[in-house]
């Protein structure tokens, strides 16, 4: 299959994003609105064409192929490459109806709006008749007042807190059983994650969303919708970008919150680098994913000693990790291979995944999977989410997790969590 993608207008609003989505969130229309760690460039997704793959090929396949195949944007070379389809990875086999609006594992859209360096294109893969009638659907949406949702006054940092209090006592009995399994079998680490549920909510307003988003430090940024289910977040993880034969990815598991003064985060900075337990954990990932690739090539660089990354709310560990002379075709068993990393599962992978699937107690779904596409220059980029949470049906579900190892204490792991959440909490109220 080759998709071609073509510039249809250049778009002069610069509130175009939010003014889109809040009108098909109000029409309950698919969509996939993603702005890059970098900043660097933003698309918005829409009009999918779900393809179905099976007994084809497996979604990295599809995207491998239509890499392979697609060498685009020839009317204007100088815009960033954009993307052509979609993936989604689920942690775990999904079989609630919770997750059941993300199911479609590869979707093409038939329209993207692009914006590189403050400019928006809107981009079509249909005929010129549709392309028409979408660039007058887009002009209309973009002149007609907002019509914005009631936010989600509900909701607020108290809520959540007590939320997470009352299951503290549940979380603590996981953590000590997995610092038990550590001590009495192979896992050398594994990853465990809680779930709040919050109910009976308003839809939030969500070009409220989009606009905290913007202020997101080192994040990839992402609202999708599905039917009647939202799923967005502000993830730190890259899981790997392909590009002219170099992997870049990244080993991020050391995490530190940032209560403090400018003046002393060089302080905190020290502390992570210094501590003993993040210093354990990110090892384990780092020299995972450097054995990982090394098994496809011998020319890989990486941070000898890893460094403090900074986002809003946190500081990370971060080993960044470079892979050159890696073919197309080697991304399939390159993908399978990384995927999922011990910063979100542990140790060894497949006893770590099944402990997890024993001990958590819930679907995972896209929440510590992988989510990537192809596109319009051969590339292929996959993001972790992470500091995400799925709005469905008035419910509210926020993940938050944390990697444990032998030098862990569980009840900082537990306050981890508690950090995460009211990371993610930042995208829905401006209360501190």
């Amino acid at each position: 299959m080759k998709i071609e993608f073509r510039v249809v207008r250049k778009i002069e609003d610069i509130n175009t994003f939010k003014k889109v989505i809040t009108k098909f969130n109000s029409l309950n229309r698919d969509y996939f609105y993603y702005k890059s760690n970098t900043g660097r460039y933003s698309f918005l997704a829409f009009d999918f064409i779900a393809h179905d793959i099976s007994g084809l090929n497996q979604p990295i396949e599809f995207l491998t192929d239509l890499a392979a195949k697609n060498n685009i944007m020839r009317d204007d070379m100088s815009l960033p490459p954009h993307p052509l389809a979609f993936a989604f990875y689920p942690f775990d086999e999904v079989s609630s109806d919770e997750w059941s609006d993300f199911n479609s594992s590869i979707l093409i859209p038939k329209y993207v709006i692009y914006e590189f360096q403050g400019k928006h294109y809107l981009l079509s893969s249909v005929f010129d008749a549709e392309t028409t009638e979408c660039s007058d659907e887009l002009s209309l949406i973009l002149i007609e007042e907002n019509q914005s949702i009631p936010e989600l006054s509900e909701l607020s940092f108290s809520v959540l807190k007590e939320k997470l209090s009352n299951s503290k006592e549940s979380h603590l009995k996981k953590l000590y059983h997995a610092k038990d399994l550590l001590e009495n079998s192979e896992l050398e680490k594994i990853v465990l994650a809680r779930k709040i549920d919050i109910e009976n909510l308003k839809e939030p307003d969500w070009g409220n969303v989009f606009d905290r988003m913007q202020n997101q430090e080192n994040a990839h940024r992402f609202i999708i919708q599905r039917n009647s289910s939202v799923f967005f977040g502000s993830s730190p993880e890259l899981l790997f970008a392909f590009r002219n034969g170099k992997v870049f990815t990244e080993a991020l598991a050391g995490t530190i919150d940032k209560e403090t003064t400018v003046e002393s985060l060089n302080e905190k900075e020290k502390t992570l680098q210094n501590s003993a337990k993040d210093l354990q954990e990110q090892n384990i990932v780092s020299e995972y994913i450097v054995s990982k690739l090394s098994q496809f090539t011998a020319n890989l660089s990486f941070d000898k000693i890893p460094r403090a990354r900074s986002t809003n709310n946190l500081l990370h560990l971060r080993t960044r990790i470079l892979a050159n002379g890696i073919t197309l075709n080697q991304i399939p068993d390159l993908f399978r291979s990384l995927f999922p990393t011990p910063a979100v599962c542990g140790v060894p992978m497949e006893i770590s995944k099944q402990k997890i699937s024993e001990i958590e107690n819930f679907e995972r779904g896209l929440y510590s999977g992988a989510i990537g596409w192809s596109d319009s220059k051969n590339g292929i980029s996959f993001f972790v989410p992470l500091r995400c949470g799925l709005y469905k049906d008035g419910t509210l579900s926020i993940y938050s997790g944390g990697g444990i190892v032998s030098a862990s204490v569980p009840e900082n792991e537990f306050r981890e969590t508690v950090i995460k959440a009211l990371s993610f909490l930042s995208l829905l109220t401006d209360e501190n």
